[in-house]
């Protein structure tokens, strides 16, 4: 969290990532091998075009719209208009994404290069070393960004201290507490409550809710005074409720403090949580089906015109209804949230197969050389999807009803246009996080302030350090892993249904050292 803090305060000064780096700096200098793959005779090394006469890349990324090619939207055409750098897209779908990386690297079937996941921590020996291509010469964005976090510069090392892929997408506050405990403020206002903010008062305002007929349908049966989805994961996840214990549970199982690795499951607290959760099924201010409900289950239960739930966890989306996010304290005032890496390790990277990698390193460089470029492949076309503020200090959000009319998209839902016009998670032109200090949702809906209070007030913990691990890091930690869900999935559920006591704490922890856990947080602990 230190960490974080600095990084923000510096991010106050008005670093950005189209600032002019600093010569020399972090970058790289043992790797003075530059240009050793370059096409001199058809490459401007500064200015543009990059190319002197158009050359064809293949790039695999995972798909962001089933309305429209990636080659078809407007500022992918703008780009090879500004820099000869044609691409040859193939597109994957999201759900096969993973299996089809796969087998290209399996059988060392590569394009020029990727947008999205890889996994390169696990693959760098078939990807090109980027280290020599970053330099001002090159890439004078990107290395002004990387001197301005020079964490980044070992972030993004692989094992074997080079650097294969930059960050796509954007980084920022409502990505690093993904997660947000929220009421229905109407409901509250029906039974006269204010927002709790601790779990006795919270108790308190479910019973007013399971009670008062909030809805004022005349029916006290049909309302849902709490819900979530999953244990742990994205979003809807119950792993921060387990805070005001002093725990906190997540998709790795554990969390840094004072830069110690605990294991959830393990403290006192996750006890105390999980008692408390069984209270709340037995008294039937829980929703039961949250247990085993999909998430389409779930976003059909928080339909406004139902208006059958009081509290939920969710990413940050806004309702009719008026729903205000929730932060509850512990007994001693503490307050423990889970944070997701602020810092994007990859999401770039170019393969070995590629004959001109510096060209890629300047069209990536040319995504990030201003903040209107890094919108526009983040975020979609400015006076459409976004626009500047008068002053030229925010960037406001656009949702006109007319821009959804001309490109055909129904329901108006920003995540569509968004995904139709841009790249999005995936977009080369990348948006940290202090551009994310000047962007405004027009409807406020993913509460960045709360969110930056978050951070500011050291109220967040990370659930693993960044950075890369070794093969066989990986795959030990993977294996332990495996285990570990399917029992803490069975065994959270069974605590929450039919209670726990003393007895059943004491063989759940011997449980624990039967997974091995111990093992596992020291293979955390290696990435610290």
């Amino acid at each position: 969290m230190k960490k974080i803090i600095c990084i923000l305060c510096v991010l106050t000064l008005t670093l950005s990532l189209f600032g002019c780096g600093s010569k020399g700096g972090k970058s790289n200098e043992a790797n003075s091998n530059q240009g050793s793959k370059v096409s001199e005779n058809n490459f401007n090394k500064t200015g543009l075009p990059i190319l002197k006469e158009k050359e064809t890349f293949e790039i695999y990324i995972p798909q962001m719209s089933n309305l429209i090619d990636a080659k078809d939207k407007p500022v992918y055409i703008q780009s090879v208009k500004d820099t000869n750098i044609d691409v040859k897209w193939t597109e994957i779908p999201k759900s096969s994404w993973q299996e089809k990386i796969n087998i290209l690297f399996s059988t060392n079937s590569l394009p020029d290069a990727f947008l999205g996941q890889i996994k390169v921590g696990q693959r760098f020996e078939q990807l090109m070393p980027l280290d020599e291509y970053l330099i001002e010469e090159y890439a004078p964005n990107v290395v002004a960004f990387l001197n301005s976090r020079p964490e980044y510069w070992d972030i993004l090392k692989a094992p074997d201290g080079h650097i294969y892929s930059l960050p796509t997408g954007d980084e920022s506050y409502w990505n690093i507490v993904d997660k947000q405990l929220n009421v229905n403020e109407k409901w509250l206002e029906a039974v006269g409550k204010e927002a709790p903010t601790n779990i006795d008062e919270f108790y308190d305002v479910l019973k007013a809710f399971k009670d008062g007929d909030p809805n004022g349908n005349g029916d006290t049966t049909d309302e849902i005074p709490f819900t979530f989805s999953e244990f742990w994961g994205w979003g809807t996840s119950l792993g921060d409720m387990f805070g005001p214990f002093g725990v906190l549970e997540n998709d790795v199982h554990v969390y840094v403090d004072n830069d110690q690795v605990l294991f959830g499951a393990e403290q006192r607290g996750y006890y105390d949580a999980l008692q408390f959760f069984h209270k709340l099924y037995s008294e039937d201010l829980m929703d039961k089906e949250a247990l085993s409900h999909s998430i389409d289950q779930f976003d059909a239960k928080k339909d406004e015109k139902e208006n059958k739930v009081g509290f939920f966890i969710d990413y940050g989306e806004r309702y009719d209804f008026g729903d205000i996010p929730i932060i509850l304290k512990g007994e001693d005032g503490k307050v423990m949230i889970n944070l997701n890496g602020m810092e994007k390790k990859e999401g770039f990277s170019i393969t070995k197969t590629c004959k001109n990698p510096a060209a890629l390193i300047r069209w990536y460089d040319y995504a990030n050389s201003s903040e209107k470029m890094i919108m526009e492949w983040n975020r979609g076309s400015e006076g459409e999807t976004w626009k500047f503020s008068e002053d030229g200090e925010k960037l406001i959000q656009i949702q006109d009803p007319e821009v959804f009319k001309k490109y055909g998209i129904k329901g108006e839902k920003m995540a569509i246009l968004r995904n139709y016009l841009s790249f999005g998670c995936n977009a080369p032109g990348f948006l940290h996080i202090g551009m994310t200090d000047k962007f405004i949702e027009q409807n406020n809906s993913l509460k960045p302030g709360l969110n930056k209070e978050i951070l500011n007030e050291n109220w967040g913990y990370n659930s693993l350090p960044v950075g890369f691990a070794t093969q066989e890091n990986i795959e030990r930690r993977a294996l332990l892993l495996a285990d570990i869900d399917t029992y803490l999935k069975k065994f959270i559920a069974e605590s929450i249904v039919h209670g726990i006591d003393d007895e059943k704490w004491e063989e759940h922890l011997d449980a624990l050292k039967k997974l091995k856990v111990e093992e596992y947080k020291a293979l955390v602990e290696e990435l610290l």
